[in-house]
């Protein structure tokens, strides 16, 4: 182990180290951000000294303690103030802890510095010693760190001799005993006089200059640069580039500590690379392909060994019987003509006056079979006691195709409500002409099921309203009001065929056919066209012909043919004479 005062980076150059001390000096500026601060009790020297590195780490100092604003005081001795912040619950620290903090670079645990109150004044005596033999300068920071220097620790802690101090080292465990350091970029790494003074004392050893043969380990906060790449390969990948954490984390537990999670990230890739083992050199140039990994359970269907992407098998899926007979049902129910009888139970009542109509039937439901035994029983016991009360049946809805249809010829049905998926529907298709002829109000409604709760079963076919209370009359009345118009009286319902609406495929189909159609007229009119154009040439050329086979013959004849028509005409007129 050499401990010279030499640099401990000879690879460095100049320019580099000077803009570390920039980048250095930049990150001290902001490490006592929002820290106020307020001194008292210790000498002038010191507290200047303080007061100075405080705002160049960029604290405030303020003169008294406020509550709200003061988060520090730095006390050195039992004073009103530190009575008074002591009351308050402040945290109080002894002036080493801002000493300490400049001189590592970083913001220390302020919990190691607490400041506690002692009897005796030795403490007090030791730093009013070493602080009379300073020579303060304000303009030059560096003079006071260099000149500077606090005893931390109490007289009684300190052993009383050096065969102790012996004893107390040797019963630390040597954990890095095998390690050779070497500290690289030593103005980044925190606290380094404390990492090297615990390294050493749990066995290590550090070098202040770069040696290839002994130092197998590289302690930095760097990233990988070039002067590590240089190292590395001097030593042919046989070093360790490494985090100051793990010889601090070693330290703490007396232990050494794995060196994987304090690899640098070039650090990993390299030794990744170097435990890799080497590729087996084939016939071919590339060598022997790596074999992919194949789930053992997933079926094959290629000679590429490929699984079968996923894809949608709502198609393909197999539905219960049931659901496809609703289905085939309703797809035949728009293919097929419907007649008029059937077609009309599709012309069902509109939302707002179903749901007033279901309310009104729900205030008329008939009694349960509990509500049915109570009301006897309560009458039972009336007649036993003596008195003769009647009990008259309470207004209900009547329900039963039988019982509808004997209510409906006898006219005592004031409003029949009809389901319109009745199945078969032969039960219902004659009633609404039934209700037409007696002059009895009917509406058609979506829902057997629905009418059917409503009677407290499964389902109902038809439902009737012989009566109502006088309080629901005009409720009733708007209903029987919309219902007359749009299904007593409506003529175009049940006259009205359903049905025959082709599929997706028969439209294309018949699209085709027509658009086909209406092409083969389009090429019949073209082709008339072009015949009577090609006719009316043709004419053209046989009367140019005809003209020219004329002028032909005037010109060997000499004469033309209006002289010859004179002559014709003077010979008759001789003639006659």
């Amino acid at each position: 182990m050499t401990e010279n005062g030499s640099s401990t980076e000879e690879f460095l150059s100049e320019e580099e180290e000077d803009e570390e001390l920039n980048t250095v000096g930049s990150q001290k500026s902001k490490l006592f951000n929002r820290i106020d601060v307020v001194i008292t009790g210790i000498e002038p020297a010191v507290e200047l000294l303080v007061t100075n590195q405080l705002k160049q780490m960029g604290a405030k100092i303020n003169a008294e303690w406020d509550a709200l604003s003061s988060t520090h005081l730095i006390c050195g001795d039992n004073n009103q103030v530190y009575e008074h912040v002591s009351q308050l619950g402040g945290t109080i620290v002894t002036p080493e802890w801002a000493i300490e903090s400049f001189e590592a670079g970083m913001k220390l645990n302020e919990e190691l510095y607490l400041y506690t109150p002692t009897k005796d004044k030795s403490n007090q005596n030791n730093i009013q010693k070493n602080n009379n033999d300073l020579n303060l300068n304000t303009n030059n920071e560096n003079n006071f760190e260099n000149q500077i220097s606090i005893e931390n620790s109490d007289e009684e802690s300190l052993p009383e001799s050096d065969e102790d101090l012996v004893e107390s080292l040797n019963l630390l465990p040597d954990i890095f005993s095998f390690n050779v350091v070497y500290f690289y970029k030593s103005l980044s790494i925190p606290r380094l006089d404390e990492i090297k003074r615990g390294f050493v004392a749990f066995g290590g050893t550090y070098l202040d200059s770069f040696d290839s043969s002994k130092i197998n380990t590289i302690i930095t906060t760097s990233k990988w640069d070039k002067t590590i790449q240089k190292f590395y390969n001097q030593t042919k990948g046989n070093i360790r580039v490494l985090d100051p954490n793990w010889i601090v984390k070693s330290m703490l537990a007396r232990k050494r500590q794995p060196n994987k999670p304090y690899f640098s990230n070039k650090s990993k890739q390299a030794r990744q690379k170097k435990n890799q083992p080497k590729k087996q050199k084939g016939k071919g140039r590339k060598g022997k392909k790596k074999q992919k990994k194949v789930d053992k359970f997933a079926k094959v269907y290629s000679k590429q060994k490929k699984s079968v992407p996923v894809r949608d098998l709502y198609q393909v899926m197999r539905w219960p019987k049931y659901i496809k007979i609703q289905r085939q049902r309703k797809v035949l129910m728009k293919r097929l003509r419907v007649p008029p009888a059937i077609n009309q139970f599709t012309n069902t009542l509109e939302r707002n006056t179903a749901y007033q109509l279901f309310t009104l039937l729900s205030k008329y439901s008939p009694e349960t079979k509990k509500q049915k035994k109570t009301r006897l029983q309560k009458v039972a016991e009336s007649k036993v006691i003596g008195d003769n009360v009647k009990s008259k049946k309470p207004l209900t809805v009547k329900y039963g195709i039988n019982h509808v249809t004997s209510l409906v010829e006898r006219k005592k049905a004031k409003l029949v409500i009809i389901a319109h998926d009745v199945d078969p529907i032969e039960l219902v298709v004659w009633l609404p002409a039934l209700c037409r002829k007696m002059g009895v109000p009917y509406c058609i409604v979506k829902g057997k099921a629905r009418l059917g709760k409503v009677v407290h079963k499964k389902t109902a076919t038809a439902l009737v309203l012989t009566d109502v209370k006088q309080q629901d009359k005009n409720a009733f009345a708007k209903i029987i009001d919309i219902c007359m118009p749009k299904f007593n009286d409506n003529v175009e319902t049940r006259t009205k065929w359903g049905g025959g609406v082709l599929s997706s495929k028969a439209r294309k189909a018949i699209e085709k056919n027509l658009e086909s159609s209406q092409l083969s007229k389009k090429l019949m009119q073209e082709q008339k066209i072009r015949e009577r154009i090609i006719k009316e040439k043709l004419e053209q050329q046989r009367l140019e012909e005809e003209a020219q086979k004329k002028k032909e013959e005037e010109a060997k004849n000499g004469k033309p043919e209006a002289d010859k028509t004179e002559e014709k005409k003077d010979t008759k007129k001789s003639e006659k004479k």
